[in-house]
Protein backbone atom coordinates (compact mmCIF):
# COMPACT_ATOMS: atom_id res chain seq x y z
CA UNK A 1 0.00 0.00 0.00
CA UNK A 2 1.17 3.30 -0.77
CA UNK A 3 2.71 5.24 1.94
CA UNK A 4 2.69 2.68 4.10
CA UNK A 5 5.85 2.69 6.88
CA UNK A 6 6.94 -1.41 6.59
CA UNK A 7 9.09 -2.32 9.38
CA UNK A 8 10.28 -5.37 10.63
CA UNK A 9 11.32 -6.25 13.75
CA UNK A 10 14.07 -8.98 14.31
CA UNK A 11 16.89 -10.43 16.60
CA UNK A 12 20.35 -9.82 16.66
CA UNK A 13 23.08 -8.69 18.03
CA UNK A 14 26.17 -6.87 17.61
CA UNK A 15 29.61 -8.35 17.76
CA UNK A 16 30.94 -9.82 21.03
CA UNK A 17 27.09 -8.40 22.78
CA UNK A 18 24.26 -10.23 24.03
CA UNK A 19 20.97 -10.46 21.66
CA UNK A 20 18.37 -7.66 21.61
CA UNK A 21 15.58 -6.35 19.53
CA UNK A 22 16.00 -4.42 16.52
CA UNK A 23 13.43 -2.72 14.79
CA UNK A 24 14.19 -1.41 10.98
CA UNK A 25 11.94 0.73 8.55
CA UNK A 26 12.57 -1.54 5.29
CA UNK A 27 13.85 -0.63 2.75
CA UNK A 28 15.76 2.26 4.00
CA UNK A 29 15.90 2.87 7.46
CA UNK A 30 18.46 1.95 9.60
CA UNK A 31 18.25 -0.94 12.79
CA UNK A 32 17.20 0.15 15.48
CA UNK A 33 17.48 -1.09 19.20
CA UNK A 34 14.35 -1.54 21.20
CA UNK A 35 14.99 -3.55 24.07
CA UNK A 36 18.50 -3.84 26.14
CA UNK A 37 21.13 -6.25 25.38
CA UNK A 38 19.75 -9.48 26.99
CA UNK A 39 15.87 -8.91 26.37
CA UNK A 40 13.98 -10.74 23.36
CA UNK A 41 11.49 -12.74 22.19
CA UNK A 42 10.97 -16.25 20.61
CA UNK A 43 7.57 -15.51 18.93
CA UNK A 44 6.79 -12.44 17.06
CA UNK A 45 4.04 -10.78 19.68
CA UNK A 46 3.45 -7.64 18.72
CA UNK A 47 0.35 -5.93 20.24
CA UNK A 48 -2.78 -5.77 18.02
CA UNK A 49 -2.42 -1.78 18.25
CA UNK A 50 1.26 -2.29 17.05
CA UNK A 51 3.09 -0.66 19.96
CA UNK A 52 4.27 -3.39 21.87
CA UNK A 53 6.11 -6.64 21.87
CA UNK A 54 6.36 -9.41 24.74
CA UNK A 55 9.86 -9.65 25.65
CA UNK A 56 12.25 -10.69 28.16
CA UNK A 57 15.39 -13.20 28.83
CA UNK A 58 16.58 -15.97 26.72
CA UNK A 59 15.77 -19.28 27.33
CA UNK A 60 12.80 -18.45 29.04
CA UNK A 61 14.13 -16.62 32.56
CA UNK A 62 12.26 -14.80 34.04
CA UNK A 63 8.84 -12.60 33.50
CA UNK A 64 8.26 -11.28 30.41
CA UNK A 65 7.56 -7.71 29.96
CA UNK A 66 5.92 -5.59 27.04
CA UNK A 67 8.49 -3.29 25.40
CA UNK A 68 7.62 -0.39 23.51
CA UNK A 69 8.58 -0.35 19.76
CA UNK A 70 8.39 3.53 19.87
CA UNK A 71 11.16 3.33 22.40
CA UNK A 72 10.98 3.79 26.65
CA UNK A 73 10.48 1.87 29.80
CA UNK A 74 8.96 -1.49 29.80
CA UNK A 75 5.56 -2.60 31.45
CA UNK A 76 4.72 -5.69 33.58
CA UNK A 77 2.85 -7.98 31.60
CA UNK A 78 0.16 -8.73 34.65
CA UNK A 79 -0.27 -12.70 35.80
CA UNK A 80 2.18 -14.72 33.48
CA UNK A 81 5.01 -16.37 35.84
CA UNK A 82 8.47 -17.18 35.04
CA UNK A 83 9.49 -19.21 32.18
CA UNK A 84 6.07 -18.33 29.91
CA UNK A 85 6.47 -16.83 26.67
CA UNK A 86 3.68 -14.76 25.20
CA UNK A 87 2.61 -16.76 21.65
CA UNK A 88 -0.15 -14.32 20.72
CA UNK A 89 -1.80 -10.70 21.63
CA UNK A 90 -5.86 -11.47 21.34
CA UNK A 91 -7.08 -9.67 18.35
CA UNK A 92 -8.62 -7.24 21.01
CA UNK A 93 -5.50 -6.51 22.92
CA UNK A 94 -7.04 -7.18 26.58
CA UNK A 95 -5.38 -10.65 26.50
CA UNK A 96 -2.48 -12.68 25.63
CA UNK A 97 -2.06 -16.42 25.29
CA UNK A 98 1.06 -17.60 27.11
CA UNK A 99 3.23 -21.12 28.02
CA UNK A 100 5.78 -22.36 29.93
CA UNK A 101 8.86 -22.92 27.62
CA UNK A 102 11.17 -24.31 30.18
CA UNK A 103 8.78 -26.94 30.97
CA UNK A 104 10.12 -30.57 28.96
CA UNK A 105 6.79 -32.93 29.89
CA UNK A 106 3.70 -33.05 28.48
CA UNK A 107 0.99 -31.93 28.65
CA UNK A 108 2.15 -28.38 28.23
CA UNK A 109 -0.67 -25.69 29.16
CA UNK A 110 -1.58 -22.83 27.31
CA UNK A 111 -2.56 -20.00 29.19
CA UNK A 112 -4.92 -16.93 28.35
CA UNK A 113 -4.06 -14.10 30.64
CA UNK A 114 -6.27 -11.05 31.25
CA UNK A 115 -3.74 -8.04 31.13
CA UNK A 116 -5.96 -5.89 33.11
CA UNK A 117 -6.51 -8.37 36.14
CA UNK A 118 -3.93 -11.00 35.59
CA UNK A 119 -6.43 -13.50 35.55
CA UNK A 120 -5.15 -16.97 34.21
CA UNK A 121 -7.27 -19.78 32.49
CA UNK A 122 -5.89 -22.85 30.71
CA UNK A 123 -7.11 -21.91 27.30
CA UNK A 124 -5.26 -25.33 25.43
CA UNK A 125 -4.12 -28.30 27.17
CA UNK A 126 -1.45 -30.32 24.58
CA UNK A 127 -1.34 -33.86 25.21
CA UNK A 128 0.14 -35.32 21.67
CA UNK A 129 -0.97 -38.98 21.21
CA UNK A 130 2.21 -40.61 20.83
CA UNK A 131 4.62 -38.78 23.67
CA UNK A 132 7.47 -41.89 23.89
CA UNK A 133 9.78 -39.45 22.19
CA UNK A 134 9.01 -36.41 22.80
CA UNK A 135 11.62 -33.85 24.21
CA UNK A 136 10.08 -30.42 24.18
CA UNK A 137 7.24 -28.34 23.11
CA UNK A 138 9.14 -25.72 20.49
CA UNK A 139 6.37 -23.77 19.04
CA UNK A 140 2.59 -22.85 19.73
CA UNK A 141 0.33 -20.48 17.20
CA UNK A 142 -2.60 -19.53 18.05
CA UNK A 143 -4.85 -17.39 15.50
CA UNK A 144 -5.84 -13.47 16.20
CA UNK A 145 -9.52 -14.58 17.29
CA UNK A 146 -8.11 -17.60 19.75
CA UNK A 147 -10.32 -20.14 17.67
CA UNK A 148 -7.48 -22.39 16.68
CA UNK A 149 -3.89 -23.46 16.80
CA UNK A 150 -1.16 -25.20 15.93
CA UNK A 151 2.15 -26.58 17.87
CA UNK A 152 5.44 -28.30 16.80
CA UNK A 153 7.47 -30.98 18.84
CA UNK A 154 11.17 -31.58 18.78
CA UNK A 155 11.35 -36.16 19.15
CA UNK A 156 14.51 -37.81 19.71
CA UNK A 157 14.69 -40.73 18.09
CA UNK A 158 16.99 -43.54 20.06
CA UNK A 159 17.74 -46.26 18.14
CA UNK A 160 20.89 -47.53 16.80
CA UNK A 161 21.18 -50.02 14.23
CA UNK A 162 24.83 -52.22 13.74
CA UNK A 163 25.58 -53.06 10.62
CA UNK A 164 28.35 -55.84 9.46
CA UNK A 165 29.47 -57.77 6.89
CA UNK A 166 29.26 -54.81 4.49
CA UNK A 167 31.69 -55.01 1.39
Amino acid sequence: EYGTVLSVLYTAQESGRPKRLFLQEVPDGLPRPVTPEGIVTLYPSISPDGEWVAAGLEHGEGVQSAWPLAGGEPRPLPGLAAGECVVRWSSDGRHVFAYDVTQTDPPWQVVRVALDTGRREVWKEILPPDQGDIRQLVRVHVTPDGRSYAYGLRRSRRELYLVTGLR
